[in-house]
């Protein structure tokens, strides 16, 4: 992703009054397509505008986490399970509340990812 494009996306989004929620990848553990500062732009429909976080599975998850930081105004950080089938089967039933998102993917790793709402004035 190049800066100028990313910059161009949230100034034309600012300048329009829309709501979105940037999120970014702060951190890594295993195996991840993503990597730290990795980011992509979420709509307030949770529909990414903009960017990678490194697949489709780790954004569509986040979609919800973004729409909750517009709601509330404060920011979040989540760490995502990037895992095979048999594990996502087992954990995503079990997972510790809404700070953590588990994903089927056979990646396994983890990444955390900092979500931050940009609200109009």
């Amino acid at each position: 992703m190049k800066q100028f494009e990313f910059a161009k996306v949230v100034a034309d989004l600012v300048e329009k009054g829309q709501p979105f929620a940037v999120a970014t990848v702060v951190k890594t553990v295993g195996s991840s397509l993503g990597k730290p500062g990795f980011k992509t732009v979420i709509s307030k429909d949770g529909d990414v505008l903009y960017g990678s976080l490194g697949g489709v599975c780790p954004e569509s998850a986040l979609a919800a986490t973004a729409k909750q930081t517009l709601a509330s105004g404060q920011p979040k950080t989540v760490t995502v399970f990037l895992e095979d089938t048999e594990k996502f089967v087992g954990s995503a039933f079990s997972a510790k509340g809404d700070d953590e998102i588990h994903v089927e993917t056979n990646c396994g790793g983890e990444m955390q990812v900092y979500v931050e709402p940009y609200l109009p004035k």
